[in-house]
């Protein structure tokens, strides 16, 4: 019984060894018609830590915009649900408004931080 279990456990091996090796020799191929990385559009050359640094920049940046995108999100949430109200008469239209207002105002203040803090970085 053992014999036998080792006997599989062997075939197994061999088995697994006979898929992966041709995969492993294929994937250099593969790989070798890439273009060379791309380096960052700002920061990038003149070392690993310009490059990294490009990077940060660009993630940063990525991460203002998704703020802002957050924000609109969280205005136009406030102002459907100041809309609902009002069609059920438990607002006003000049609570909408308000919210129309105050909500635009918001979206212009992120993006105008967002745009400032492009400079910065």
């Amino acid at each position: 019984m053992k014999s036998c279990f080792i006997r599989l456990c062997r075939s197994a091996r061999i088995r697994t060894t006979m898929l992966i090796l041709p995969l492993t020799l294929a994937a250099g191929q593969a790989c070798a018609g890439l273009p060379p990385i791309q380096q960052p559009t700002t920061g990038g050359g003149g070392g690993f830590w310009n490059t990294m640094m490009g990077y940060a920049k660009q993630f940063f940046l990525a991460l203002g915009l998704i703020i802002c995108v957050i924000a609109f999100f969280a205005v136009t949430h406030a102002v459907i649900t100041s809309f609902h109200d009002v069609r059920q008469n438990k607002g006003t239209w000049t609570q909408f408004g308000i919210y129309c207002l105050v909500g635009v105002l918001l979206i212009l203040l992120v993006i105008f931080l967002a745009t400032q803090a492009a400079d910065i970085l």
